[in-house]
């Protein structure tokens, strides 16, 4: 795959696999999504969101995703962070019963379900052997 040559090359086709994957990933129409660039130190992409006002900011690192190839993997990569949000949601909110210990135990380890979850996921859907940088602290709650 041939890098990119300029930002605006880069932009453009970030735009237009953001918009193809989220329509062939279903995700809901009525939540507000967006995607920029953005440079995050050791990783591909990140997402940000406030779930209740069913908001997200997918973030892209040029620096990392040089290619189409890595491009796409990264955004159908956070698009499935953003598509599993109400069913992570769902089990973070059943663990407000657990005493305090368990339940921020119980929360790292959905982190990590969801982390494995996502890699899975992307693989099966482009078929690509995901390395492990891929994931981990890319992910961030705006209301808390």
């Amino acid at each position: 795959m041939e890098k990119y040559q300029n930002l605006a090359q880069f932009q453009q086709e970030m735009h237009q696999f953001f918009e193809d994957y989220k329509k062939k990933l279903g995700i809901n129409p009525a939540w507000t999504i967006s995607i920029e660039e953005k440079q995050i130190r050791g990783t591909y992409g990140e997402v940000e969101w406030d779930f209740p006002k069913r908001r997200f900011w997918v973030y892209i690192n040029p620096k990392m995703n040089q290619d189409s190839k890595e491009l796409r993997d990264s955004i159908i990569h956070e698009l499935l962070h953003v598509f599993l949000m109400p069913y992570t949601q769902r089990a973070e909110g059943m663990l407000q019963f657990l005493p305090g210990d368990k339940q921020v135990k119980m929360n790292k380890t959905l982190d990590r379900v969801e982390d494995i979850l996502v890699k899975k996921l992307t693989t099966s859907i482009l078929g690509l052997d995901i390395k492990g940088e891929r994931c981990g602290k890319n992910m961030r709650r705006t209301d808390r």
